[in-house]
């Protein structure tokens, strides 16, 4: 025979064990992916906007051009000069990220630079424009 008078316990606390599992994961969630967003190598470049902006593998030359006119190629400043021997001695394709307030006659020369280094392959980064 079951006696009615038996007291049931309530529960005063709430277990916090699944929500410390479910914050670490989601921690190590976005930490994992945050590091997957970064593109540039630290450079402060405003790409201009394109509608159809076509993807390209990773090349080996990346020209940066900041709004300073300063000119850099894979993380170290650089001249024109310069720019010409490394483009003659590397013959690989050139990825330009130039910022959307450099003056198209800076980019132009670097693009006739490539050209006339017989570089075939030359493109000029963008971001999509939604």
């Amino acid at each position: 025979m079951i006696s009615r008078n038996k007291r049931f316990r309530v529960i005063n606390y709430l277990d916090i064990a699944p929500l410390i599992d479910c914050m670490l994961l989601l921690l190590i969630f976005f930490l994992l992916t945050s590091s997957f967003i970064n593109q540039d190598e630290g450079f402060s470049v405003n790409l201009p906007s394109a509608l159809f902006p076509s993807t390209l593998e990773d090349s080996n030359l990346t020209v940066y051009v900041n709004s300073n006119k300063k000119i850099y190629l894979n993380n170290k400043e650089i001249t024109i000069l310069k720019l010409k021997t490394a483009f003659l001695s590397a013959k690989k394709p050139v990825i330009i990220k130039a910022d959307k307030d450099v003056r198209l006659e800076t980019v132009t020369s670097i693009m006739d630079l490539a050209r006339s280094c017989k570089i075939e392959k030359l493109s000029i980064a963008t971001i999509n424009e939604k």
